[in-house]
C-alpha cells in the first residue's frame, strides 16, 4: 500500500502554521491584558514556577490517563488494533501504544512529544461506532501525531479537552489543525458518510 501522507505539511490547512505562530506571538499580549485586567503583576520567577508546575502537572495527569485505560493488542480488542494498523500503514507512522478507557466526552486522543506515542480511545464511542466511523477518528489523531500537534497538544491539553483560556490564546490554530486532521481522518476512512 502506497503511502497517502508525504510528511508533516502535505495535509494541513492553508494558514495553519501561520495561526500557530501568531497564536503563541499573541499569547504574551494576551496574558499580560489578563493580569492588568484582574490587577496582578507576574515576576519572571513566577512564569518560571508555574511552567514547571504545568509541566509536571501535566506528566503526572497523562500517567494518570493511560494508568486508568486497558491496553489494546491481538488478544483484546483486535478490531480496534487492525483499524489502527491499517491507518497507521496508509499514513507511513509506526504503530502507537493503543488503549481504550471509560471515557463519554472525548472519542479518541493522542498523546505524546515522542516515540512511542500513545492513542487513548473511549470504550464507550467504541461500542458506538462502525469500522469506518473508527477509522476515521482514529484517522484523524494520527493525523495529529504525523502532523506534529502531539508535541504541543500534550502541554495545551491533557485529555483532549481544552480549557477555555487555551481556546481563548490558541483558538485560530486550533480550528486550523483540526481541519487539517478532519482531511487526514477522511483519507484514512475513505467514506465522506462515515466521516
Amino acid at each position: 500500500m502506497q503511502s497517502a501522507f508525504a510528511g508533516a505539511s502535505s495535509l494541513r490547512y492553508p494558514g495553519e502554521r501561520a495561526a500557530f505562530w501568531l497564536s503563541l506571538l499573541l499569547a504574551f499580549p494576551v496574558v499580560a491584558l489578563a493580569g492588568l485586567v484582574l490587577h496582578e503583576t507576574i515576576s519572571p520567577a513566577e512564569i518560571a514556577l508555574l511552567i514547571i508546575f504545568a509541566m509536571v502537572y501535566v506528566t503526572l495527569a497523562r500517567g494518570r490517563l493511560i494508568g486508568s485505560s486497558l491496553r489494546v493488542h491481538e488478544a483484546q480488542h483486535p478490531r480496534i488494533l487492525a483499524i489502527v494498523q491499517r491507518a497507521c500503514t496508509a499514513l507511513d507512522l509506526p504503530v502507537p501504544l493503543v488503549f481504550i478507557r471509560e471515557d463519554n466526552v472525548v472519542p479518541v486522543v493522542a498523546l505524546g512529544f515522542g516515540e512511542p506515542y500513545a492513542l487513548v480511545l473511549s470504550s464507550h464511542w467504541v461500542e458506538l461506532f462502525s469500522d469506518d466511523e473508527l477509522a476515521f477518528v482514529i484517522g484523524r489523531q494520527l493525523g495529529h501525531i504525523a502532523s506534529g500537534h502531539t508535541r504541543y497538544l500534550s502541554l495545551l491539553s491533557v485529555n483532549g479537552n481544552e480549557n477555555p483560556l487555551i481556546s481563548l490564546i490558541f483558538g485560530a490554530w486550533l480550528r486550523r489543525r483540526e481541519l487539517s486532521c478532519d482531511g487526514i481522518g477522511l483519507l484514512v476512512c475513505g467514506s465522506l458518510d462515515a466521516a
